[in-house]
């Protein structure tokens, strides 16, 4: 059965929901979950299933192909046969198939809870209340929507949501921005979403209808146009300056945003090269703990007849993630003083960009003078705003009391009730122990730890908020290999 419109929208949702929950605090990577073993049979038919979902549905027949031969030859080679980790079988796959597909889309999933059969044709009533109910929940995606200083618009998007429920909201934000001299769109957090919430905000910023993207569908073998509304509720944004905020995390839909825009110059992208990943994306049963998200369909730009699929989007201003707002405010504040004459105006102005340029002036600042924190289970980490954070976090969150953890919360501004679900992350690793910092900036930590509960190695990562009292903006957890000293470390 080829997938509809409808069906479309919810495997782009279902995706979109995993990418904001685990960008906030609140939320556990799925590979954190308890583990099962698995036998001989349940792994054939995983792998078998992943084969026959890849090529009746893969966007490119001949990868799916290529993807077979890779698989199976490890089969014949019995790499598999040593797994009996349910987790590990999908990590593998994974990476298996990405090593031949390079497509950052495609996943194998496993879920402890068992999964309940579903049907693409239809979804449930529950689904779609619970749909519409993550959608109210995270504000249709909307973050903050506010004016900075000098009359700068400001909007935290954090995922495109559907566009006939989310209209009003994304009425409301504009509307309550149409005056502002300039407006950033921060897209840092940005996982990704529906192309019809792209076409929607994007029509705010074009007088008339302009081709966007183009999606086309393997299983329908046909093209769908995305264009912008002539009309839109309230007023548009036109002749004034658009800039658009990236990091490595911004994704998908995130990335359509980003690179139609800086093709059709219309805004500015300041910040890192995103994470290219430009195919939809359709789930697949495997069985009753195993699913398949296979990219069906792909994303065709208007004028480079191609898309950012593995390469990302490159901005026009390259700077690291935690500059890239002051970086846009200063461009913006420039911008109008060249062409601002009023004398009381061009004093606010000068204000806030003197202001704004202090600020990137503190973040340039060497801290390499900086006595280092005090270790964390013999660790050393850099005096910064993430590493001290991630020092209280892990410091909380290992005593696993739930009174400690809504504590921390409120101490570093963020909402106490998250506590629960580091709860529920600290009742299946069991705490985590610190073993190294890969990777370090002022705002933003990577590092590798063990869960004390099972001995997994695992990549987590935070990213503060710039401003003090510096609270948590993201947690990131993913599986990771463990360290050459595993087992000699103390």
């Amino acid at each position: 059965m080829k997938p509809t419109l409808p069906q479309l929208k919810r495997c782009l949702f279902v995706a979109l929901c995993f990418l904001l929950l685990t960008n906030t605090s609140q939320a556990q990577d799925l590979d954190t979950q308890q583990d099962m073993t698995i036998d001989a049979k349940t792994r054939t038919a995983v792998i078998e299933g992943a084969i026959r979902a890849l090529n009746e549905n893969y966007v490119f027949p001949e990868v799916a192909k290529q993807m077979e031969q890779a698989l199976r030859g490890r089969m014949q080679r019995k790499e598999y046969d040593v797994i009996t980790s349910a987790r590990t079988l999908a990590n593998t796959l994974t990476q298996h198939l990405q090593e031949v597909s390079r497509d950052k889309h495609l996943r194998v999933n496993y879920s402890f809870e068992k999964l309940p059969e579903f049907n693409s044709n239809e979804e449930p009533e529950a689904e779609r209340a619970r749909r519409q109910a993550f959608q109210r929940q995270v504000n249709f995606g909307f973050e903050r929507v506010e004016r900075l200083r000098g009359n700068i618009g400001y909007i935290d998007l954090r995922g495109f949501m559907n566009a006939e429920a989310g209209s009003e909201t994304v009425a409301a934000a504009m509307n309550y921005l149409a005056n502002t001299d300039a407006l950033i769109f921060d897209l840092r957090q940005n996982g990704g979403g529906q192309p019809e919430m792209v076409a929607l905000i994007s029509s705010y910023l074009f007088e008339q209808p302009t081709h966007l993207n183009d999606i086309y569908s393997r299983p329908e073998n046909n093209t769908r146009e995305f264009w912008t509304q002539a009309e839109v509720p309230g007023k548009k944004y036109l002749g004034k300056e658009v800039y658009v905020l990236t990091s490595r995390y911004t994704f998908s839909a995130g990335e359509e945003f980003t690179y139609n825009l800086k093709n059709l110059k219309r805004a500015t992208i300041i910040g890192e090269v995103t994470g290219g990943g430009a195919h939809p994306t359709r789930p697949h049963r495997l069985n009753e703990h195993f699913t398949i998200g296979v990219p069906f369909a792909r994303a065709i730009n208007p004028i480079t007849k191609t898309n950012w699929e593995g390469t990302g989007v490159q901005p026009d201003v390259a700077v690291p993630r935690e500059q890239a707002q002051h970086v846009a405010h200063i461009a913006a504040l420039k911008n109008i003083l060249a062409t601002t004459t009023e004398a009381q105006q061009r004093e606010q102005l000068q204000s806030a960009f003197a202001s704004a340029q202090r600020e990137l002036d503190k973040m340039n600042t060497p801290l390499a003078a900086a006595p280092s924190l005090a270790p964390i289970e013999g660790v050393t980490l850099p005096n910064t705003a993430a590493a001290k954070t991630l020092s209280a976090f892990l410091t909380a969150f290992n005593t696993g009391d739930l009174a400690t953890l809504r504590r921390f919360h409120e101490k570093r501004g963020g909402n106490p009730n998250n506590a629960q679900a580091d709860m529920d992350f600290f009742s299946q690793c069991g705490g985590l122990k610190l073993h190294s910092v890969t990777n370090s900036s002022e705002y933003e930590i990577e590092t590798l730890v063990q869960a004390k509960r099972d001995q997994r190695w695992l990549s987590f990562g935070i990213t503060v908020a710039t401003n003090a009292p510096h609270g948590l903006d993201d947690i990131r957890v993913r599986p990771a290999s463990a360290p050459s000293d595993a087992g000699k470390k103390e």
